[in-house]
């Protein structure tokens, strides 16, 4: 729903940002899901959400169905499109937690999760007003900074 694409190798049609894939059906399930790949949809195999979709929908929009309130869906894909970058952010900052860092990239690592995840949580409107793309920016700064604590891969005998 919220992200275009283009037809190519990964769909097999071109599709605008909120608009609805013409596999959808009615009850928000893919029509051809158990044939992407053959049907030509390998970029919906590949894509994740990373639970983002089902938090907004649940626990923002209280289960509520865009198609049957229209009023929400604008505001409903603004959502799910920051609460998905958080999702995947998130989700790189704790693979990095695998690295050991030491104490001070540690507590950065720490420190953008909890800017990702607030203890109060999100709703619409935090949500709406989250300079995502900053952050994701100041994060991928961060964790480009994090190549020298990895160790480099060992040579085959």
């Amino acid at each position: 729903m919220a992200f275009a694409f283009d037809a190519g190798a990964d769909f097999a049609h071109e599709k605008e940002s909120n608009e609805p894939c013409h596999n959808l059906c009615d009850n928000h399930l893919c029509k051809i899901h158990p044939d992407l790949p053959a049907k030509g949809y390998s970029g919906c195999v590949a894509f994740g959400c990373f639970g983002a979709g089902q938090h907004v929908v649940q626990h923002l929009f209280d289960g509520q169905d865009w198609r049957r309130e229209p009023a929400i869906f604008a505001p409903m894909m603004e959502a799910f499109r920051n609460m998905r970058m958080i999702h995947d952010l998130a989700r790189m900052l704790e693979t990095a937690a695998a690295l050991n860092l030491p104490a001070a990239p540690e507590q950065q690592r720490l420190d953008y999760l909890q800017a990702l995840f607030p203890d109060q949580g999100w709703d619409r409107q935090s949500l709406t007003c989250i300079a995502v793309d900053d952050i994701g920016q100041q994060i991928d700064r961060f964790l480009r900074s994090l190549r020298d604590t990895v160790p480099p891969p060992a040579k085959p005998l």
